[in-house]
């Protein structure tokens, strides 16, 4: 079983790109973003690995499943939400592209 990482999330939720900067260089040091909280994030610890990660805003606390399928057909993979917050990865190889929206 995979060891979990608590960590405190930035504090301006509102800055996304923060945010996705922070998970990937999480993933780089081996700890792999799998849920999100109002102030914490956990992580799965395991190797090292470059992910990119993508932060949506939404008007809902719920993400409906044609905006999760149009994420995975630009290359992503749905990983959590918290409230408005919605967040997807994808390996950096992958260089998944933006989604249609």
């Amino acid at each position: 079983m995979a060891e979990i990482v608590r960590r405190i999330r930035p504090r301006q939720y509102w800055r996304i790109k923060e945010h996705e900067c922070w998970f990937s260089d999480m993933s780089e040091q081996g700890l792999h973003f799998y849920e999100i909280g109002t102030y914490i994030a956990k992580f799965k610890k395991g190797n090292r690995k470059r992910m990119d990660y993508r932060l949506e805003l939404a008007k809902s606390k719920y993400i409906s499943s044609e905006k999760i399928r149009l994420y995975e057909e630009s290359g992503w993979d749905y990983i959590a939400s918290d409230r408005n917050f919605h967040v997807f990865a994808a390996p950096t190889e992958r260089k998944a592209n933006e989604p249609p929206i």
